[in-house]
């Protein structure tokens, strides 16, 4: 069996990615209202939408990374016990959270 170490830690690339995807997202949205607003001078329910699956994917990407530091992305034998709780709510704050922006993802999808 490998031998786990304190340097097995992958929570500094879960932070760099969830990061960078939510700023990509973020400059996405903003572009789309600059768009709606300058152009078409308009905004519709999908854009409403948007900023909702907007806000939810800020708790998500808050979640993971407030969860890397307190040990997301080590190995469980690397947490340290006092941060087990707030670790664990973490994981259940963006298991919930994805189900939803999942849940508006799919109904923007299928949306006519």
């Amino acid at each position: 069996m490998e031998d786990i170490t304190a340097s097995q830690n992958r929570g500094d690339e879960v932070l760099a990615v969830t990061v960078a995807l939510f700023v990509a997202a973020t400059f996405t949205v903003i572009l789309r209202f600059v768009s709606r607003v300058g152009i078409v001078k308009r905004i519709s329910e999908d854009d409403y939408a948007m900023i909702v699956a907007w806000i939810i994917s800020f708790g998500f990407s808050f979640s993971i990374c407030y969860g890397t530091s307190v040990g997301l992305g080590r190995h469980e034998a690397n947490v340290r016990p006092e941060d087990d709780a707030a670790l664990r709510k973490s994981e259940y704050a963006f298991s919930v959270l994805y189900a939803r922006l999942h849940h508006l993802i799919r109904r923007e999808a299928t949306a006519d």
